[in-house]
């Protein structure tokens, strides 16, 4: 094969066999390998055991204490996400568990929120006195977080089914992944003012709708590392490929 004169008279090998010709074939392999560990990575980011619920209603008792802040009638939202695959707490049994899966939760009623990034749990009754329950509970002693309302201030937050026929669960020792309002012929959210041992103002709710969703993928620190060093490796091949060009 023919060599060829480079711009300042210089004799060298056809392009393919030079060492720019390597050079960007080594930086293109090491980009691809990157990109390629990055999307390992951003797939293995995915917690698949944390799952998050919403639900909504509508407040149906306030008491006077705690007007006009609440008021019968206001919007209830409230969303939190736990860890699934978390095994019941030690003493639970198949009749009554709990779990302290939850890694936050809020709950709100018109303007007002409160909330929690502590340890909330999540209570399953299965078949005691003839009912299921499923619960939310989040205390302030437990780091739930509110203002207080008119002075009184705020106790514990809770979202509760109850299933009076006792079918819903088989075993309570199981943390539910699924709900479904439907099964449960009562349910309720509740907001606690007040003070322990003393006089406690409770505003409530009926919910109407309630979902628990899977998780959504994030990429790790490590990710965002692999990807740099794969736009890096893939700078590093245009130059060399414009430079090798020039020549």
């Amino acid at each position: 094969m023919k060599s060829f004169n480079c711009r300042d008279g210089e004799r060298i090998l056809p392009f393919k066999r030079s060492p720019y010709y390597r050079g960007v074939g080594r930086a293109t392999l090491a980009a691809v390998l990157a990109a390629t560990l990055f999307g390992v990575c951003c797939v293995g980011s995915v917690n698949a055991g944390l799952l998050t619920a919403n639900y909504s209603g509508t407040l149906t008792s306030v008491p006077v204490e705690l007007m006009p802040q609440f008021a019968v009638g206001q919007t209830v939202t409230g969303s939190y996400t736990f860890e699934s695959t978390t095994t019941a707490r030690a003493g639970s049994t198949s009749n009554a568990a709990f779990f302290d899966a939850l890694t936050n939760a809020s709950y709100s009623a018109g303007t007002y929120t409160a909330t929690t990034t502590g340890a909330p749990e999540i209570q399953v009754d299965n078949d005691v006195a003839g009912n299921d329950r499923y619960g939310v509970v989040s205390s302030v002693p437990n780091g739930l977080t509110g203002a207080a309302v008119n002075g009184i201030p705020l106790l514990f937050a809770s979202i509760r089914l109850d299933d009076s026929t006792g079918t819903v669960f088989n075993n309570a020792l199981n943390l539910p992944t699924s709900i479904d309002l439907n099964d449960f012929d009562s349910n309720e959210f509740i907001l606690f003012f007040g003070a322990f041992e003393a006089e406690t103002f409770v505003v409530s709710g009926e919910l109407t709708s309630f979902e628990i969703t899977g998780p959504s993928a994030v990429p790790e620190p490590s990710s965002f590392f692999l990807a740099s060093i794969g736009v890096v490796g893939l700078a590093v091949a245009g130059y060399r490929k414009r430079r090798a060009r020039n020549l």
